[in-house]
């Protein structure tokens, strides 16, 4: 699997991941410790998009990955924007948001516009 980290923005208030491929434990809690730092680094907002589009598998044991997360939650992180359409990731990202409701607002959208879009508003709507 790849994952690819970056700022989308100079003023650095939007993190994006990008997923390839097998969705593996390893990788994806290097990636995300990645975004923690790079959360860390900034006393402002910080919205995340994580693009799922290309992920082929999902790893088994989500709920260590998930208690991950939870322990990690930072109070910068703005709106939390997934790009799929794939059903399984949507379950899988819901449920574990209503057994932490303490988390940052997220949603599903289907493309980068979207979630740019979706992003714009949620700012519009708690500046």
């Amino acid at each position: 699997m790849g994952v690819t980290i970056k700022w989308e923005d100079e003023a650095q208030t939007l993190i994006s991941y990008c997923f390839e491929g097998e969705l593996t434990h390893d990788e994806t809690y290097r990636a995300l410790d990645a975004g923690y730092a790079m959360l860390d680094a900034k006393p402002h907002r910080v919205d995340i998009v994580i693009d799922c589009r290309g992920i082929t598998r999902v790893a088994n044991n989500l709920h260590a990955l998930s208690g991950h997360i939870a322990k990690n939650r930072r109070p910068n992180v703005g709106i939390l924007v997934v790009i799929t359409s794939n059903g399984l990731i949507k379950n899988i990202a819901s449920l574990f948001m209503q057994l932490r409701p303490d988390m940052a607002p997220f949603c599903f959208v289907a493309d980068k516009q979207a979630a740019i879009a979706k992003i714009r508003d949620h700012r519009a709507d708690h500046a």
